[in-house]
């Protein structure tokens, strides 16, 4: 498989962040609804609650999406083989540094 095939896996799988989030999201709105009938009296701090937890839900699906998106559109087969080249550099200094240090 190409670096271009495992690319694109990596940014389905990153999509799928998603998925958890919303399951999130809609037990946290039933729970809300829930508690709500059973307290009607204290819905602004329910509202606030759930609104908050919602939002802090929903970075992760965000943060997923944005991953997918670098994969897709950041990481070309050109920035990985430069990427790859910096890494070897940056591999052989360490050798280099690490071989200066032990004399």
């Amino acid at each position: 498989m190409t670096d271009v095939g495992l690319i694109a896996i990596g940014a389905g799988i990153a999509v799928c962040a998603g998925l958890g989030t919303g399951i999130g999201e809609g037990i946290c709105a039933s729970k809300a609804v829930e508690a709500l009938g059973r307290n009607p009296e204290m819905e602004g701090k329910i509202r606030t609650l759930m609104i908050l937890g919602i939002a802090l839900t929903e970075t992760a699906a965000i943060y997923g999406l944005l991953i997918s998106l670098i994969l897709l559109f950041y990481c070309t087969h050109e920035h990985l083989v430069t990427y790859k080249n910096k890494v070897n550099i940056f591999i052989l200094i360490l050798a280099k540094e690490e071989y200066v240090c032990q004399i």
